[in-house]
C-alpha cells in the first residue's frame, strides 16, 4: 500500500497476485505490502508476493511491509518480494522497510529480490532496511534466500546510525542468497559512529561489481 498506518494493524496476511504490480511513479514516494508509513503498529503480519517498480524519474522508500517505519513493527513477514528499477534516482528500498526510524523486531525477509542501478551512489538496498536512522532499534531479523542488487548493498542495512542485535543474513545450503554492489555489506555497509551491532551473523555470497 501506499497510506500511512497511524494505528495498530494485527493478525493480518497479505498475498499479492501476478496482476497486482504497485508502479512508483512520483518523488519521494512510501511504498509497503502493508502500509506505505508506519507511525503506530504492525504486528504478526505477512505479505507475500508484492512487487513494485519504480518509474524513471521516481524516488522515495519501498520495502515489504512499510516503506518508511516510524512506529513498531513485530512477528512480521515479508516474503516473495520483487522491488526492481533501473533509475538513479534517490531511493532506499529494503526488505522489510526502505528506513526504520524506530523498532523492527523478530522480522523475516525471505525470497527477497531488490534489483537497483549499481551506477548511481543513490542507490541504497538492503535485507530488512536500507537506513536505520539513529536511535532506531533492528532486532531478531533474519534474511534469507534473497538476491540484493544495487550501488549500496548491505544484508541488513546499509547505514546503520541505530542498534542491530541477533540478525542473521543466509543459512546454509540453499537459503545463503547473494548481495551485490559497488559497496557491499554482510549486514551494513556503513556503521556510523555511535551505532551498534552485536550478536549478528552472515552465511550469503558477497560480490562487488
Amino acid at each position: 500500500g501506499t497510506v500511512p498506518n497511524l494505528g495498530t494493524i494485527q493478525n493480518c496476511n497479505i498475498k499479492s497476485t501476478s496482476d497486482n504490480i504497485l508502479t512508483a511513479l512520483d518523488a519521494s514516494c512510501n511504498v509497503g505490502g502493508v502500509a506505505g508509513q508506519n507511525s503506530g503498529s504492525i504486528i504478526s503480519c505477512e505479505a507475500a508476493g508484492l512487487e513494485v517498480r519504480f518509474g524513471q524519474t521516481a524516488s522515495g522508500y519501498a520495502g515489504g511491509i512499510v516503506g518508511t517505519n516510524d512506529g513498531a513493527l513485530s512477528s512480521v513477514t515479508a516474503s516473495d518480494v520483487v522491488i526492481s528499477t533501473t533509475n538513479t534516482s534517490i531511493l532506499r528500498l529494503g526488505g522489510v522497510a526502505g528506513q526504520n526510524n524506530k523498532n523492527i523486531t523478530s522480522v523475516v525477509a525471505e525470497n527477497v529480490q531488490i534489483s537497483a542501478s549499481t551506477a548511481s551512489p543513490n542507490i541504497f538496498v538492503a535485507g530488512v532496511a536500507a537506513i536505520n536512522g539513529t536511535s532506531a532499534k533492528i532486532t531478531g531479523a533474519k534474511v534469507a534466500a534473497s538476491l540484493l542488487s544495487g550501488y549500496n548493498a548491505g544484508g541488513i542495512s546499509v547505514d546503520n546510525f541505530g542498534t542491530i542485535s541477533r540478525a542473521a543474513v543466509g543459512e546454509e545450503g540453499s537459503g545463503e542468497g547473494k548481495i551485490s554492489g559497488r559497496y557491499v555489506g554482510g549486514l551494513a555497509v556503513n556503521n556510523n559512529k555511535d551505532a551498534k551491532i552485536s550478536d549478528s551473523m552472515v552465511c550469503a555470497v558477497l560480490e562487488g561489481i
